[in-house]
């Protein structure tokens, strides 16, 4: 096609939003920084998924017609990005009028028509696709966006760039100045949305982050994230930087906007979050110390060097008072309410969530494995800005019951608990009260749940899922008992269990929870052989922990059947059991767990059909999904299971449609 043909046919704003693609990858691609500011590529790459996103939900293309903002918008939208545009294309190289600098920051290589910076491409199959070579950073970002790919196709066929450009300065206040115009230029392009199309775009950045997060694994990858991320949290944008054109409304919400908008750090709070959990495979070195101090995690357990064991006897069970026999556990609940009372602190209501471990034989100590997993789950779970990411509740330590001793004073049995209090706005002495026991005796008082409820609780669960998976971290342990609700702090004592939110649940139960990579398949720990428990579990992972030639051990795709099984549960608000038409969890036998999954699927029960007729196509799809597994995500291969393409398929199948529910 002859390049004035093209010129011709496309619009001149898409023109320009290509021209400001192609120089956010110029950018982002150069080499040459110094170590220290190797994270502003990561910030500019940022930058340009935020435009991307924009792009995406604006409906930028070709055509103006397309475009689904005002015409008198489309006027200023031209300009910010010519902005954008200008600043991309002379920064650090030209001056004012388009003169080269006497003193560079950046040196262009030449100029070649037919290559690009960072990106080479082939076709296949009639389509494009984008071969990211030897640069790190286009390799830590999704390579799928059809807009990236459209725009930079189009610079390359109708305009003449640098085939790359390499810093020879690292003026740190210089990029951080262009960063700072070039955030405020995208958060004024926000501004020209509907209230509809912001809350769309928050949600499409958020899954951007997550997809970015699947893509950035090692320690220095998240740590360059986090302070990007930190980056665009604290910069200066200052309203003389933009040209006067920009309408004065912008520049007095703009700020108000962005923090309602809840996405300033985000990335930067998830990639701590990550850090946190990949660093559960190393001990507490100065290196680990040191870095998770840079990313502000002085508190966490593996930079103060202090145990998150309680002492037992800042610990008073409150079964204790009326007994001296050891807190049941056998309940289903597992959960004892107690007092704790730190050094020089008064005592606090607390409650204690237990899990039994084998017999112990060497004076009382916890295996060393054990010692490691619950000193690193609890260094995560006591974190406050980790624990609500992912609707946790914050845990205060763990604590060690022996429930019998031999008669030379060894431990027979010991039981572990983690000591979580209240959240905020709730009663600290009010009792926790899970999803099973709401559904197994519902009283009177207690009807079932509207379906706008049920299904509000379905979204908040799938999100929380979907956010605990883009860190990398497995649940293993998700099921109706571990989902807890709280009264709220105004609710009478006897109404308060009448008075429980369904809609605001909190995640507990993370006693087996590990990081999801293979390499931490040292920290799984054995799960009970508890038919009970394993009506929740895959079939692949009931009873004991196995590993053999056709399975690897638990992955994200089980953690997503349990949550299917919680959600059948809250659809039909019956206890899985009641559905396999057990009157008892007691009655039902290994085999039938073990069949669990093919019995309900069958549709021998009918209760695919009864969701579809009482509860629509949408929440029967979602579920079902759920506990068939890869193949209704459309992925297939181990790393499929395990990478970005769940972490997107689980949000457009699940996440996604539950949230577009409107009852």
């Amino acid at each position: 096609m002859d390049p004035g043909t093209a010129l011709g046919a496309v619009s001149l704003i898409f023109q320009v939003f290509s021209g400001c693609i192609k120089g956010y990858q110029l950018l982002s691609a150069a080499k040459g920084l110094d170590d220290d500011h190797k994270f502003f590529r990561i910030r500019i790459k940022s930058e340009q998924y935020r435009l991307l996103n924009w792009a995406q939900i604006a409906q930028l293309s070709e055509n103006d017609d397309t475009l689904t903002i005002s015409r008198s918008s489309k006027t200023l939208l031209l300009d910010v990005l010519d902005q954008q545009h200008r600043l991309l294309l002379r920064f650090g190289r030209l001056d004012e009028r388009l003169r080269p600098l006497t003193r560079p920051l950046l040196l262009s290589d030449e100029v070649d028509l037919g290559r690009d910076a960072g990106v080479n491409y082939r076709q296949r199959d009639g389509e494009l696709e984008t071969l990211i070579g030897d640069d790190d950073v286009q390799r830590r970002f999704p390579a799928t966006n059809p807009l990236l790919m459209k725009s930079l196709k189009f610079i390359k066929k109708t305009s003449r760039f640098p085939t790359s450009i390499r810093w020879v300065v690292s003026d740190k206040a210089k990029i951080e100045e262009l960063l700072g115009r070039l955030t405020g230029l995208n958060d004024y392009l926000d501004q020209l949305l509907s209230t509809q199309q912001m809350e769309l775009l928050s949600s499409q950045q958020t899954r951007t982050n997550y997809q970015i997060l699947q893509l950035n694994n090692k320690i220095d990858q998240l740590s360059d994230l986090f302070k990007a991320g930190m980056l665009q949290a604290t910069n200066k944008r200052e309203s003389e930087h933009l040209s006067a054109s920009v309408s004065p409304w912008l520049l007095s919400d703009r700020n108000d906007y962005t923090m309602r908008r809840g996405l300033e750090g985000s990335l930067a709070q998830l990639a701590q979050t990550k850090v946190l959990v990949t660093a559960t495979e190393r001990k507490p070195c100065p290196f680990v110390r040191d870095l998770l101090s840079t990313l502000q995690l002085e508190t966490s357990v593996w930079t103060d060097g202090q145990s998150s064991r309680l002492a037992e006897r800042d610990i008073q069970l409150v079964e204790t008072h009326k007994s001296s026999q050891s807190p049941d556990i056998t309940s289903h609940t597992k959960r004892t309410t107690a007092w704790y009372k730190p050094s020089s602190q008064s005592w606090r209501a607390v409650w204690v969530e237990w899990k039994q471990l084998p017999r112990v034989t060497d004076g009382g100590r916890i295996g060393r494995t054990t010692t490691e997993r619950l000193e690193a789950l609890v260094g995560l779970l006591r974190e406050d800005k980790h624990t609500r990411q992912f609707r946790a509740l914050r845990c205060l330590g763990y604590y060690v019951h022996t429930t019998a001793q031999q008669s030379d004073g060894q431990a027979v049995r010991l039981d572990y608990g983690c000591v979580y209090e209240n959240p905020e706005g709730v009663d600290p002495t009010a009792r926790p009260v899970s999803l099973l026991e709401h559904i197994v005796e519902p009283r009177q008082a207690r009807k079932t749940p509207s379906l706008s409820a049920r299904v509000a609780l379905m979204r908040s669960l799938a999100e929380s899922l979907e956010r605990l998976h883009a860190v990398n971290w497995l649940h293993k342990g998700l099921r109706s008992e571990h989902i807890m609700f709280f009264p709220p702090d105004c609710a009478p004592p006897h109404d308060a269990a009448i008075s429980l939110d369904i809609c605001r649940p909190y995640l507990t139960g993370f006693d087996y929870s590990r990081p999801a990579a293979e390499r931490y398949s040292h920290m799984s720990e054995t799960a009970s052989a508890d038919a009970a428990e394993d009506l929740y579990r895959h079939p692949a992972v009931q009873g004991r922990a196995r590993c053999s030639a056709t399975s690897r051990g638990y992955k994200k795709i089980h953690d997503i059947y349990s949550l299917g099984i919680v959600l059948l549960e809250i659809a039909l608000w019956k206890p899985i059991f009641k559905i396999l038409g057990r009157a008892r969890v007691e009655d039902v036998s290994a085999r039938e767990a073990a069949e669990a999954k093919e019995t309900l699927l069958s549709g021998g029960l009918g209760v695919t059909s009864w969701l579809r007729s009482n509860l629509g196509d949408t929440v029967s799809d979602v579920i079902v999904a759920c506990l068939t597994g890869p193949i209704a995500f459309g992925i297939a291969g181990l790393e499929d299971e395990e990478g970005v393409q769940l972490q997107e398929r689980f949000f457009e199948v699940v996440v996604k449609r539950l949230q577009s529910l409107r009852i």
